[in-house]
């Protein structure tokens, strides 16, 4: 609410006064302890490794991303028998939020608008390299549900996995189910 949202009392909508925003803006002692971060400091498509102590190391094959579809990669990587990838935590969407396997985004191209949505399987990235892909299982978008009249989700009937790079991804909101799917009136 000290942000500037807005909250009903009463039957009106109100929000917090100018001075309380602006004493929150200029506060960030209080911005930490909500958990909000400076935007400079967020870089769209970092890739989060494991600490030193929890790091373990596989080949290409005993990845998902060996059975995905590489999709918005410029060139297929060629990735030889001796690399190894190692699991990484997170990745920072290009809203600026932390997304995690098993978290559903919306993946696509900004440059043709093509928008899909997608769970996150796994956030590989080479070992003592910064090469990392994102292996996304492919859902397909549903009709509306009639009681909660938002969009379903189906995984594809093929369980499709698609490589991609960290980058072209966008974290899934409810806001973003609106302009995936339009709204019954």
């Amino acid at each position: 609410m000290v942000s500037g949202g807005y909250w009903k009392s009463n039957g009106n909508w109100i929000t917090a006064s100018s001075n309380v925003c602006l004493f929150f803006r200029h506060n960030p002692r209080l911005q930490a302890l909500l958990g909000w971060v400076d935007l400079a400091t967020v870089i769209p498509g970092f890739v989060k490794p494991p600490p030193h102590k929890n790091l373990q190391t596989k080949s290409w094959e005993q990845t998902s991303g060996v059975k995905a579809i590489p999709l918005f990669v410029a060139a297929v990587p060629h990735i030889g028998d001796e690399t190894k990838f190692e699991d990484c935590l997170y990745v920072i969407s290009q809203a600026g939020d932390i997304v995690k396997p098993g978290h559903f985004v919306i993946y696509g191209d900004l440059k043709t608008d093509v928008r899909a949505v997608g769970c996150i399987a796994q956030i590989l990235q080479e070992t003592g390299c910064t090469h990392s892909f994102i292996v996304l299982q492919k859902f397909s978008i549903g009709s509306q549900h009639t009681n909660l009249e938002m969009p379903t989700l189906h995984k594809d009937p093929e369980h499709t996995h698609i490589l991609m790079k960290p980058k072209s991804m966008y974290n899934m909101t409810v806001q973003d189910q609106a302009v995936l799917h339009q709204p019954k009136a």
